[in-house]
């Protein structure tokens, strides 16, 4: 009997050993970007997430609140004691008491915006993280179901790149809301984006982009992860984003990207350059995916010459970003019938270069005044010598032909 008692011991341990091992692996597919705030900060989406905690380390994500409605964050399936805690304000805190599974926290928020929940265990841990969003009337409250119906999108927090951290349950679609802004330096341009889903092994999630009219403007639908897909915003506003599970598995979560690259700077490798000389513009790029993604860079310089403006447009070229800041470097050559005088600069990232040269899907742009010169020597330039014999011995003549220009 005791022989008995053992083995089954022993294959109840085995079995929590490998469900612990299998919810580690699964952590570890989707960890939290950081473990503090910042801008690589994921999102809590829609049914919660599997999370690592390392032991005494705070770790964050990015929620969105609406004023009134109840929040409700439970923390489960852990070892050890484990806290929650939401910045109600943007300054304060409320917490909960450390302690063992489950622990839950219910706060009702009066704003609308985005917010952080914060969680930290005493030892190292996988655990469960689930929230949902409620109306109330007096003590009676209902779940929003806010994400699980396409007539109520869960927004997502602009300006936080680490992704949306969410998992499917019965349902099998989820919708999110994606705000499109224009770029003030660039004619108002809207931005485009890219959106992009990885999921648990063994699923296949696909991405459907509608915009503010409900058409269909994009869809990622491939068989393998990542699945992304370049958005072109032809105005600003809302677009919509619904996930499906074509094929689910035993374990549903993903992670979810929505934005596009950004332009962090630029050096130029000199500010004055004569018509026809070439220079070079070292650019700094982010990549906010957690894969490769290609772009084209296009650089153009604008200078008014008294009647109106004269737009000089410099070949694009195609990059392939890889995830994090990239330094990239381009070299071009001014236009030999550049208008004289101090030039604007305009640099972009587009998502796609044509054949023709021609750029679309515009992602980001810079424009910097007077950044650039075209001037030319007071003096004459030579540009060409020879001689001709080029080896004769001394004593001897030869004739010296020199090329200059003028300007």
């Amino acid at each position: 009997m005791m022989k008995v008692k053992s083995l089954w011991l022993t294959l109840l341990a085995a079995m929590a050993w490998l469900l612990l091992a299998s919810e580690l692996i699964l952590a570890w597919i989707y960890p939290p970007y950081g473990y503090t705030s910042g801008a690589q900060m994921q999102q809590l989406g829609v049914g919660g997430t599997t999370l690592f905690l390392p032991a005494n380390t705070e770790i964050s994500y990015a929620i969105f609140v609406r004023q009134n409605e109840k929040v409700v964050l439970e923390l489960k399936n852990y070892i050890g004691n484990a806290q929650i805690c939401v910045l109600v304000d943007g300054v304060n805190r409320r917490c909960s008491d450390s302690k063992p599974a489950p622990v839950k926290l219910e706060h009702t928020f009066n704003f609308n915006g985005d917010t952080e929940v914060y969680i930290k265990a005493d030892r190292a841990t996988t655990a469960i993280l689930s929230w949902d969003k409620q109306t109330c009337i007096g003590p009676f409250c209902s779940s929003t179901n806010e994400g699980k119906n396409e007539n109520n999108p869960m927004p997502i927090v602009v300006g936080f790149y680490g992704g949306v951290e969410a998992t499917f349950g019965s349902e099998n679609s989820h919708y999110y809301l994606h705000y499109v802004g224009s770029n003030p330096q660039l004619w108002n341009l809207p931005h485009s984006f890219i959106a992009s889903i990885r999921g648990s092994s063994g699923t296949d999630f696909d991405l459907y982009i509608y915009d503010g009219n409900n058409n269909l403007v994009a869809r990622a639908i491939g068989s393998t992860y990542p699945d992304y897909v370049y958005v072109k915003a032809s105005s600003t506003g809302y677009y919509r984003i619904k996930v499906h599970a074509y094929t689910k598995a035993d374990i549903n979560e993903y992670n979810l990207q929505v934005a596009r690259p950004l332009i962090r700077g630029h050096q130029l490798s000199t500010t004055t350059v004569k018509p026809g000389q070439q220079f070079t513009i070292r650019y700094t790029i982010l990549n906010p995916f957690r894969h490769n993604i290609d772009v084209a860079i296009g650089a153009s310089t604008v200078i008014h010459d008294g009647f109106q403006e004269r737009i000089y447009d410099l070949p694009a070229t195609r990059v392939t970003l890889a995830p994090g800041e990239n330094q990239v470097q381009v070299n071009y050559v001014m236009p030999k019938d550049a208008f004289l005088g101090r030039h604007k600069l305009l640099i972009a990232l587009w998502g796609e270069l044509r054949s023709d040269g021609t750029v679309d899907i515009f992602f980001d742009g810079k424009a910097y005044d007077n950044a650039l010169t075209v001037a030319v020597p007071q003096n004459p330039e030579i540009t060409y010598t020879s001689a001709s014999p080029s080896t004769l011995p001394p004593g001897a003549t030869t004739t010296v032909t020199v090329k200059w220009i003028f300007y």
